[in-house]
């Protein structure tokens, strides 16, 4: 999938999906490769950078809402490891978000320019 969604609708959309399932609100709309240790530590690596937290047993998003490039700026202070997950999880949940929209023919991908040589 092209970067150029993740400031779109479509990206936003995605980075809600994605805490959703983190908390344990909604499923992943696929197989999940990491795990459940892992996936701890990804949570912890955004309470620390302050976009989650932790009530009880339980990981929640620290605000209702969500600015893209300030999650992108604050996923850089975590972990490589951590890093990876999570972009890995979120470019996957967009493609799973752009499959749905193109199945129920909602999606356009919009007009791309060339440059002549």
């Amino acid at each position: 999938m092209t970067t150029k969604l993740m400031d779109t609708p479509i990206g936003l959309a995605a980075v809600k999906k994605l805490f959703r399932c983190l908390c344990g609100n909604l499923p992943l709309p696929f197989r999940c490769p990491y795990t459940s240790n892992e996936l701890a530590n990804v949570k912890l690596g955004l309470v620390s950078v302050g976009m989650g937290k932790v009530i009880g047993n339980n990981f929640a998003m620290e605000s209702t809402t969500i600015d893209i490039k300030r999650f992108f700026n604050r996923s850089l202070g975590l972990p490589i490891d951590s890093q990876t997950i999570l972009n890995s999880l979120f470019y996957k949940i967009m493609d799973s978000i752009v499959e749905v929209a193109i199945q129920k023919k909602i999606y356009n991908g919009g007009i791309t320019g060339t440059k002549s040589a």
